[in-house]
């Protein structure tokens, strides 16, 4: 009987130990879950007061580039010539310089042989305009002869006006394209050919159209020619 009473003695506190094992566990679990929580609020706390500081702070300021400095380049050409420049110093070689000089100053000895007849337009010829018609773009030819190089950038543009020239020695349907007021050249002899006798019908008159004028890469100047068939029901 002793030896049961101390089995059974032995068990029962086997078994309130287990217990206390079981409550403990799950207490120490729930610890360690809210000691996480707190970290991790610490730590996103921590990277907003850190972004929230970094945005007002005022930006770091840039130093000024340093101001470009004049100097003195020394050019010699054939012939013995030398030239002496001060020039602002932008950044470029003086092999660079010196092309763009070389440049302009070609450019500029083609103007002054470059011999250009300026006419300007009858300011009595009445206005006709033909701009909202459908169209074909086409060069303007002859240009050399009536303005310079670096003077079709001021005349060609996005609109001309077409002048019929009936009494041109040349060419009895010639067509002339003037722009801002200034002859800038001529219809091809064949695009004027077939839109002389219409121009013709609606009587002497600056017929307005639309064109380009050069470009980057070109010198070209663009006008727009009236369609025949919208030439002829037009009506003034």
């Amino acid at each position: 009987m002793a030896g049961a009473a101390t089995h059974a003695s032995l068990c029962e506190g086997g078994a309130a130990g287990l217990a206390t094992d079981r409550q403990g566990a799950p207490r120490y679990r729930v610890l360690m879950d809210w000691v996480w929580v707190l970290f991790a609020i610490v730590a996103v706390g921590g990277i907003g007061v850190a972004w929230w500081a970094h945005r007002q702070s005022p930006p770091a300021a840039r130093p000024a580039p340093p101001k470009a400095q004049p100097r003195t380049v020394t050019i010699k050409r054939p012939g013995g010539v030398t030239e002496t420049r001060d020039v602002e110093d932008d950044g470029r070689s003086f092999d660079q310089w010196v092309a763009d000089m070389d440049a302009k100053s070609q450019q500029a000895q083609r103007d002054s042989r470059q011999r250009v007849t300026e006419v300007r337009v009858d300011e009595d010829l009445e206005r006709v305009d033909l701009r909202e018609l459908p169209s074909s773009r086409f060069r303007i030819v002859g240009s050399e002869h009536w303005v310079r190089e670096s003077d079709r950038a001021v005349f060609g543009g996005t609109e001309y006006a077409l002048v019929r020239e009936s009494d041109n020695e040349h060419d009895e349907s010639a067509v002339a394209v003037y722009g801002r007021g200034r002859k800038v050249g001529y219809l091809s002899r064949a695009k004027a050919a077939g839109l002389a006798t219409e121009l013709d019908r609606l009587g002497p008159a600056a017929f307005l159209v639309r064109g380009a004028g050069p470009s980057e890469t070109s010198i070209r100047m663009w006008v727009d020619v009236p369609l025949l068939p919208g030439v002829r029901s037009f009506s003034r």
